[in-house]
């Protein structure tokens, strides 16, 4: 039994979006508590065509080493484990990355021009990363997180352990001491419609998570959960929304969130 697993198909989810067409990725942080597998989840999808996966990273790195993967579309997200790796360098070099990230992982980026980071053609693509409920809600008190910016970019998703899948879990543990497990997505860009009635079926649930990241409006999120359920119709081999591919957002909201619901 793969307890992890409703996390592991709300990801895959986002790692579609990068090909849908005519949208933006998705981007998505997982927040869960210190040793919860979230490096160890992040890293069953490393290898995946579209993906770069990078241990740490400055707005200048990115551009120096992946722009013009980016621009052609041959990374589509960044998998950055932990968040917290490119966010203890000195202030200014993290500003700079915080300020870029905002632009790259949405809106994507028109031009730049700062004395590290130069962009003439647009760029987009999305982020994946992590980062401790301990260290998140630290920042998150402190005010830091509401300033930084791209948490509204991003789905939150968050979980927990019940005791018995603690048990379960820490009885194979001498397993994941020599395996790594990779799963490889088989994923082509696809126009993907979806009409008014069912997306208008997520409003409550993208204002229910702004309300719960203490955003003013949902807009951000509705489109985020539109593309979610595009994403779901794509890995599903469907060219149009169903009620299916609804349902099943409805679903993941019970882990997109900050409420560390148990698996």
């Amino acid at each position: 039994m793969n307890i992890r697993r409703k996390i592991e198909e709300i990801l895959i989810r986002v790692f579609a979006s990068g090909y849908v067409k005519d949208a933006y990725p998705i981007s998505a942080i997982i927040v869960a508590g210190i040793g919860a597998g979230k490096t160890m989840i992040l890293k069953k999808y490393m290898k995946n065509k579209g993906v770069a996966f990078i241990s740490d990273a400055t707005a200048y790195g990115i551009i120096n080493t992946m722009y013009k993967d980016i621009k052609e579309g041959e990374i589509k997200h960044i998998i950055i484990p932990d968040l917290i790796t490119p966010l203890s360098k000195q202030r200014s070099t993290r500003e700079t990355f915080i300020g870029f990230m905002n632009c790259l992982i949405e809106e994507g980026i028109f031009r730049i021009s700062t004395y590290a980071v130069t962009v003439e053609e647009e760029i987009k693509c999305g982020l994946v990363t992590s980062i401790a409920k301990e260290d998140f809600m630290s920042g998150y008190k402190r005010g830091s997180w509401s300033k930084m910016g791209f948490m509204s970019r991003m789905i939150p998703i968050s979980y927990s352990y019940s005791q018995n899948d603690i048990i379960k879990i820490t009885e194979k543990l001498y397993k994941r001491l020599v395996e790594t497990e990779i799963e490889e997505l088989k994923l082509k860009e696809k126009s993907i419609e979806i009409e008014g009635n069912l997306a208008n079926q997520l409003i409550p649930y993208s204002m229910q998570l702004a309300q719960s990241l203490k955003h003013v409006y949902p807009f951000r999120q509705q489109k985020q959960l539109i593309i979610l359920a595009m994403s779901n119709a794509l890995y599903n081999d469907r060219n149009k929304v169903t009620q299916e591919d609804i349902d099943w957002v409805k679903d993941a909201m019970k882990y997109i969130n900050l409420d560390y619901n148990p698996l």
